[in-house]
């Protein structure tokens, strides 16, 4: 069987087996495939209705759509005359562009931070480290640091009438709230009319910082209920206006600290075709960078 190790997302794999009997090539009874997707579905296929395509005897293919960006696993099985299994790994390289923002650095960023040039041969490596040092920051942070594309509604549940600490917001569309345990948000908030975004100058900050939370004025038409659950409806783009530049650079330290932890590097060196990178300790750096960041701070020594 011979797959490809990496495809771009979206890309088609054709993915092969070869069923053999006494070493020579021959057709099982009934030959079937599992994919396995990243995000955990499975998708079965067969030869008469599903996919599975002979090419000759012993030979099958099956092309799939590389729709999810992670690692995929797939088997394929023979039963009858020929009962045997083969399977196997490929990785699905995310999209790297502009378009989506949830990643903090791109495997070329951080080549050109470690002087690797135009070396591949590590960039499964690379893209499992950023993803993953990116959603680590995002979870030592207790923020993400990328905004919405379109409009998000999201729901609230007051505990104080006058303040309502709200996720990190961009930018707003509509506030609306509930009195009645209806849930229909008849209440339409006019903003600095019936409320304040908070902090004050955050879009004025550089860069930008999102909004926290949402103030009542007090000669508003309306306040926070705090009887009902779920009775303040937010409409809009949450998360930050703009990347901070402490994210990348915290992205790249962390990855390539878990580049060296994931290869079990002696030394704290990792080579690359030939040279060598020297890692150092990093965590207490990481913590200075993204330290003003966090949504509860935290002094760092």
């Amino acid at each position: 069987m011979a797959a490809e190790t990496t495809y771009q997302l979206n890309d088609a794999p054709k993915l092969t087996v070869a069923f053999t009997s006494g070493g020579s090539p021959a057709d099982p009874t009934t030959v079937t495939a599992s994919v396995r997707k990243p995000d955990g579905t499975v998708t079965n296929y067969t030869v008469t209705a599903g996919g599975i395509v002979k090419d000759s005897v012993g030979n099958y293919h099956l092309i799939v759509t590389a729709d999810v960006a992670g690692r995929w696993s797939y088997k394929f099985a023979g039963t009858g005359t020929v009962t045997d299994t083969e399977q196997g790994v490929f990785y699905v390289i995310p999209d790297w562009t502009v378009t989506n923002p949830t990643f903090y650095l791109t495997p070329d960023e951080l080549k050109s931070t470690l002087s690797m040039g135009a070396f591949t041969a590590a960039d499964v490596d690379l893209s499992v480290a950023i993803i993953v040092a990116s959603r680590a920051l995002d979870n030592l942070c207790q923020r993400r640091f990328w905004k919405d594309a379109v409009d998000v509604t999201r729901y609230y549940s007051p505990d104080d009438s006058r303040l309502l600490e709200i996720d990190d917001l961009a930018a707003l569309t509509t506030l609306s709230s509930d009195d009645d345990g209806t849930y229909a948000y008849a209440n339409s908030w006019v903003q600095n009319t019936d409320f304040l975004l908070e902090p004050l100058n955050a879009s004025s900050e550089v860069p930008a910082r999102p909004w926290t939370h949402i103030r009542c004025i007090p000669q508003a038409n309306f306040t926070f209920n705090t009887f009902f659950p779920r009775s303040v409806k937010v409409v809009g783009k949450f998360g930050w206006p703009s990347l901070p530049d402490e994210v990348p650079l915290a992205t790249g330290m962390l990855a390539t600290r878990l580049l060296r932890l994931s290869r079990e590097a002696p030394f704290g060196v990792v080579a690359f075709d030939g040279g060598a990178i020297r890692i150092a300790r990093m965590d207490s750096n990481i913590m200075a960078v993204v330290g003003p960041l966090m949504k509860h701070r935290v002094s760092v020594a």
